[in-house]
């Protein structure tokens, strides 16, 4: 507020207020009006831009939220943080093979770690091989050598899906000794087909007001398989989210 007092023209302002406005208020028509006044006073804020293109997908705008992201990428086409969140959005669209190339233009420049999007843009094209081998990398971070050499090995004999319910499984034991946000215990339980769960978890990262809550909704970045479910739909209500189709 003391830096609008100050300035009222200084973009970045409004472009903070955007970011709080989306991701901790949860205030879609604040977060929109603060994108937007941060472009037109800068028309080349890059960053206002890509951010802007991740809420209209929040709010199933998807030919938008394409327009901003692509926009964002062509002010700065070789700076791997556009780049990735941009696969984001590709992704959420539908556009799995592009949001590959993107995510891995991102690797290819420095070494920001896209495997995350990687092996869902994978998976979605069928390519569950490739999408395995960064899928052992995202869960790296969390376990030790020797567990990823034993879901790897899981992976090899009986196949993605069990490997999936393993690295689950691992996540629920993870969860017991230190703290697992809402949103990964979710995507992991929705993933092996356990929606109660996923539903429990996303109704906690409601109550506590998780950040990735917004993407609930947000096309194949969120979760297709709950729309019709009348829980989810609650949520959905409540944060004032666009119903899905």
């Amino acid at each position: 507020n003391r830096a609008f007092d100050l300035d009222p023209d200084f973009p970045d302002s409004y472009f903070t207020n955007g970011i709080i406005s989306t991701w901790t208020d949860w205030d879609w028509e604040q977060g929109e009006k603060a994108f937007l006044k941060a472009i037109a006073i800068n028309p080349n804020d890059v960053m206002s831009r890509i951010y802007y293109s991740h809420l209209l997908i929040c709010l199933r705008r998807p030919d938008e939220a394409l327009t901003q992201g692509k926009l964002a990428v062509e002010l700065d086409p070789l700076t791997p943080f556009i780049l990735g969140l941009y696969s984001g959005v590709l992704r959420s669209t539908g556009l799995f093979r592009v949001a590959v190339e993107y995510a891995e233009k991102a690797q290819t420049l420095t070494q920001v770690n896209t495997s995350a999007q990687l092996k869902l843009a994978l998976m979605a094209l069928g390519e569950y091989d490739k999408a395995w081998e960064h899928r052992l990398i995202a869960i790296s971070r969390h376990f030790s050598e020797e567990l990823v050499r034993e879901i790897d090995l899981i992976y090899k004999e009986q196949g993605y899906p069990a490997a999936d319910k393993e690295i689950t499984h691992q996540f629920e034991l993870l969860a017991q000794e230190q703290y697992v946000a809402h949103h990964v215990l979710a995507k992991r339980y929705y993933t092996t087909g356990a929606y109660s769960k996923a539903l429990d978890n996303l109704e906690i990262g409601y109550e506590i007001h998780n950040p990735f809550m917004p993407y609930i909704v947000a096309g194949h970045n969120g979760y297709p398989d709950l729309f019709d479910s009348t829980r989810f739909i609650a949520i959905v209500k409540k944060m004032n989210l666009p119903l899905p189709n």
